[in-house]
């Protein structure tokens, strides 16, 4: 019941006030079991960024926000890969508070209807009495006059389906007369022409075969470059071995890449058959061991180009 058998989990620190360019990342882990108990511990070398080489280093300079995979181990071989999504923080506006294209705009509100007072006449009436003031006019705001929408008419129904009618009754008569020329053949003109025919489909089958097959047991081979993308730098074939398959990354392709980072573009058939078996790289009487799966990396340390 002791037997630590769950993967480390991982978060990740950045410096604030980062809106854009490069910045370091320090990668924090921790082996927790599910019932918050500590396990065996972090291992020595725990973090990988390629899923093939460990380092004690949990630090890392990335170029931007982004989503970034890192694997993290503990000492009995428990391992995790996980994929971070890293962001920019929101750059303050002028005012010092933070822009936002998610507020709505504020409210039209209808215009009020406007009140005068009339003029109530202070000397009062003829006969010495106080004069009544006139009653409150009200002005209503005028309501927008909304005009009609012309929509245009869809086009005749009957002088669509006259067109259909004719194109289907010129189709009919090609095929008429088709049949008729069939008929008129003699049976050696069939033979003949069936014989061409099965002829030329099993060409095509045995070209779309040898197509297949090299498809099927090849793989696309990128490398980084520069700027820390994948470019596709060429194909090889995928031999098998006792009961391993292996690909050669030969010097014509290591002279082409930049870095010593290559990822290996399989076909997702293969993947779906050999999930979790080995493969190996050859370079230079070197061999990598590799998991097979639907994204490989892999890290050739420099040799001779």
């Amino acid at each position: 019941s002791n037997i630590d058998r769950t993967a480390p989990e991982i978060d990740y620190d950045r410096p604030d006030k980062w809106y854009d360019g490069e910045t370091d990342i320090t990668w924090i882990g921790n082996d927790l079991q599910p019932d918050g108990t500590e396990g065996s511990g972090l291992a020595e070398e725990a973090y990988s960024f390629d899923g093939v080489n460990f380092t004690a280093l949990n630090t890392q300079r990335i170029p931007g926000a982004g989503v970034y995979k890192v694997w993290i181990r503990d000492k009995v071989g428990n391992t995790a890969e996980y994929d971070i999504e890293i962001l920019y923080d929101r750059k303050p506006s002028s005012k010092g508070e933070n822009t936002s294209p998610d507020t709505p705009p504020a409210p039209i509100e209808p215009p009020l209807p406007v009140i005068e007072l009339a003029d109530g006449g202070g000397n009062g009436g003829t006969d010495g009495s106080a004069a009544l003031p006139e009653p409150i006019k009200i002005k209503q705001p005028q309501q927008e006059e909304i005009l009609p929408t012309l929509v245009p008419m869809p086009e005749p129904e009957p002088a669509r389906k006259r067109a259909l009618s004719g194109q289907k009754a010129a189709e009919e008569k090609k095929a008429e007369n088709e049949a008729r020329e069939d008929k008129k053949l003699p049976n050696y003109g069939k033979i003949l022409n069936y014989v061409t025919k099965g002829t030329a489909a099993a060409s095509g089958g045995t070209v779309i075969y040898l197509v297949m097959f090299h498809v099927l047991h090849s793989a696309g081979i990128l490398a980084m470059n520069a700027y820390k993308e994948y470019v596709y730098i060429g194909r090889r074939r995928l031999k098998k071995r006792r009961g391993r398959y292996q690909i050669r990354l030969d010097q014509y392709l290591y002279s082409k890449a930049d870095t010593e980072f290559f990822q290996i573009k399989l076909g997702r058939r293969f993947v779906r058959k050999n999930r979790g078996k080995m493969l190996s790289v050859l370079y230079q009487g070197r061999k990598i061991p590799i998991v097979i799966d639907d994204e490989i990396k892999v890290r050739i340390p420099a040799g001779k180009k």
